[in-house]
């Protein structure tokens, strides 16, 4: 979990009240560090409205953002792009254009790094960035889909040379997927782990089976994902309640 992340899922974790229980926490490896800076920093604008410009622009002026807050930067910067202040409506508006355009300079870094050496390790970061792209793009439909498939064209590639590691396997489906693609996103599932028995393609064709609509085959995958079985330990029982 890195940066602020953290702060989409810290109200199921503990919560320190202070900067230095924060920091033992930390110390003792029971949060991330970024549970510290929640506490040491004030993070309000993130999350809750009034939004402080102040703060955006303290986090905006950080190159190195994990992409979970990069994506809430960008849905705050969206919702400020309607503001009624000029002066904040043109912030977010930039905002939007300097997370994008990182983004676009990145890319263009490794399409020549390609051009000159075709390494896989060079397409994988290709494909990843077109799809974090694609997901700052959500809200434009065809620029989203247009990432989506550059994204799916660097692993196809990576594929024609050699088979393709877990993360990017995952990812050629969750493009599918995006595409709405599920015929594909099956075919290229039973390819990667014909057995079905890896539980991070479970989750996804359970995922497949709930968007066709499919409820028994969805219950079965999950019944069937040891990581999911064992929290409760009765899967059986629990999948029934999905029918009326």
């Amino acid at each position: 979990m890195d940066g602020y992340s953290y702060l989409l899922v810290s109200g199921t974790l503990y919560s320190p009240r202070t900067a230095s229980t924060a920091l033992k926490a930390v110390r003792e490896g029971l949060l991330p560090p970024a549970a510290f800076v929640s506490r040491a920093v004030s993070t309000q604008s993130l999350l809750e409205k009034p939004y402080r410009i102040e703060e955006l622009e303290r986090l905006l002026a950080q190159e190195q953002l994990d992409y979970d807050t990069i994506l809430l930067l960008s849905l705050v910067f969206k919702e400020l792009v309607s503001s009624p202040d000029m002066d904040t409506a043109l912030f977010a508006a930039e905002g939007l254009n300097t997370l994008e355009s990182r983004y676009n300079e990145k890319i263009q870094v490794y399409r020549v790094l390609v051009e000159a050496d075709p390494d896989p390790v060079y397409r994988k970061k290709l494909a990843f960035l077109y799809w974090e792209l694609s997901g700052l793009n959500e809200d434009k439909r065809s620029i989203h889909n247009f990432y989506l498939r550059e994204a799916f064209a660097q692993l196809r590639r990576i594929q024609e040379k050699e088979p393709l590691e877990k993360d990017s396997g995952l990812l050629m489906v969750k493009i599918l997927l995006e595409l709405e693609l599920l015929g594909q996103a099956k075919e290229v599932l039973r390819k990667l782990d014909p057995a079905l028995e890896d539980p991070d393609y479970l989750l996804l064709a359970a995922e497949i089976a709930f968007m066709e609509r499919d409820v028994d085959s969805c219950c079965g995958f999950l019944k069937k994902n040891p990581s999911l079985r064992d929290l409760t330990g009765e899967g059986d029982r629990d999948a029934s309640l999905y029918h009326p």
